[in-house]
């Protein structure tokens, strides 16, 4: 059975299959979640969920999900691909199988550390999503090492201080807040003339998730390095509001 169709009907058991259809079926938008959410549930069957963590912006949606919940998701920015890390490169098969028809697959020339996997999965009616990429990066030598991205090592403190959540009860792992604001700071922001609104949106919505955690404005700063704190602050003047109420569930 396809990975996407096996999560869908593992979705039936669980009792979350006719919430998860009200709000992705018809709507090709959802595409990338529905496919996270088969990445989630595959390396689950193959007792791996603390082997992949998604960053990017299925990374911003789990810790927004973390939050708020499932019917946050209609107001998320979307993405158009998935980025995630995994954590040893033994693993790379669980996300290359969860393509029923993979149109492309291998090492990036320009990044040593990065696969890039396009390729489109059936649902539990047969029908074809649309194609997706998945970038999934991995420890250039030992796992022990970490993984490097952009200059950044994601090592074994950050897989311990992952934000563990769960989509229509599918279990997935992403990048905590704090080191996923300071990356999109820094890749996004920083390195970009005139970055892009979603980027933007990423930053605001991981600074209140971060104040409804707890932190002050003084430990966000501290935590995302002093290089991207003026970044940061000019994002900050420049917002209408905190999204959704979060930070008054």
């Amino acid at each position: 059975m396809a990975k996407l169709e096996d999560m869908e009907y593992a979705l039936v058991e669980k009792g979350t299959y006719p919430d998860y259809c009200r709000m992705f079926s018809g709507d090709s938008r959802f595409d990338p979640v529905r496919y996270a959410m088969a990445l989630g549930h595959n390396a689950q069957t193959h007792i791996a969920s603390d082997q992949i963590m998604f960053i990017g912006g299925m990374g911003v949606l789990g810790n927004i999900v973390n939050i708020y919940g499932e019917e946050a998701i209609p107001n998320w920015r979307g993405t158009h691909d998935i980025d995630l890390i995994v954590r040893r490169k033994d693993y790379l098969p669980i996300i290359q199988s969860v393509f029923d028809d993979l149109d492309m697959g291998g090492k990036s020339l320009s990044v040593p550390n990065k696969y890039t996997l396009r390729g489109k999965s059936r649902d539990g009616e047969r029908n074809f999503l649309n194609s997706i990429s998945i970038d999934a990066y991995v420890p250039n030598g030992s796992h022990d090492g970490g993984v490097v991205l952009d200059g950044k090592i994601v090592n074994e403190s950050d897989w311990n201080e992952a934000v563990s959540t769960t989509l229509f009860g599918v279990p997935i792992n992403v990048l905590n807040p704090i080191e996923l604001m300071r990356m999109k700071l820094e890749i996004c922001c920083e390195k970009t003339k005139n970055p892009r609104k979603q980027d933007q949106e990423d930053v605001l919505d991981l600074y209140d998730i971060c104040r409804h955690n707890g932190f002050t404005p003084k430990m966000i700063y501290d935590g995302v390095g002093k290089n991207n704190v003026n970044q940061l602050q000019r994002l900050n003047k420049t917002r209408s509001g905190v999204r959704w109420n979060i930070m008054k569930k």
